[in-house]
């Protein structure tokens, strides 16, 4: 284990919020190459499995204390169709990542990764929202 690569600088939050608004379909991961991602969530915010991410999040920071910014992103990446799932190649582009890169927590990781299709009730309830009038309508 005498690698002298130094490790990945983490993303800033800045840096962070600016790849969520431009929708990057990629990033470079040092060592490993471009790889493939839906899009980072368009705000620094991302719901998943009922739980709230965000840059001031404990178990964010921690990723940007362990110097794993690929992983804080593939934490926060965000299926523009909800309904959408990770495919198979997603899984793979991550996992070719290696051990040494992806840490023990990982598995769970996953789990939170996987965004759920939203169930007929709570899709008929955000279609209700969007039929009512808004200030913002176009």
């Amino acid at each position: 284990m005498s690698d002298e690569t130094p490790p990945a600088t983490p993303l800033t939050r800045d840096q962070f919020t600016k790849a969520g608004r431009r929708r990057v379909d990629t990033i470079t991961v040092p060592g490993v190459g471009p790889l493939r991602v839906r899009s980072i969530s368009q705000t620094e915010n991302a719901t998943f499995e009922g739980r709230m991410w965000t840059s001031d999040n404990q178990f964010v920071r921690k990723l940007f204390d362990q110097r794993k910014p690929w992983l804080l992103i593939l934490c926060m990446l965000n299926p523009a169709d909800d309904s959408q799932m990770w495919t198979d190649e997603d899984y793979d582009a991550v996992k070719a990542l290696g051990p040494d890169v992806v840490d023990p927590t990982f598995e769970a990781l996953e789990e939170f990764c996987r965004i759920k299709p939203p169930k007929p009730e709570d899709k008929a309830a955000l279609e209700k929202k969007s039929d009512a009038p808004s200030a913002s309508s176009t």
